[in-house]
């Protein structure tokens, strides 16, 4: 699965997520494995599995809008929420 990989830096909290499994990494990602202090205090950066890329802010913005897509996209097809506008 996705997971944070290792870094150098104690400020920086990594996540690692493949594209394929984006919305199943992510949930573990921001569920499991990063910390509340992860997530207020440290910066985020994101890498894909198997590209390359350096994230300076583009791809955790990327993958965020991704992740909250795929999200409201697999809710609304499930019947967890209903779609604006619909009673």
């Amino acid at each position: 699965g996705g997971g944070l990989g290792g870094s150098s830096s104690a400020t920086v909290a990594t996540v690692v997520i493949r594209r394929d499994y984006l919305l199943y990494d992510g949930f573990v990602a921001f569920t499991r494995e990063l910390t509340v202090f992860d997530l207020t205090r440290k910066r985020l950066r994101v890498e894909f599995v198997g590209e390359d890329g350096i994230d300076s802010g583009g791809l955790s913005k990327e993958a965020l809008l991704l992740l909250s897509k795929h999200a409201a996209w697999y809710m609304r097809h499930r019947g967890c929420v209903r779609a604006a506008g619909t009673h």
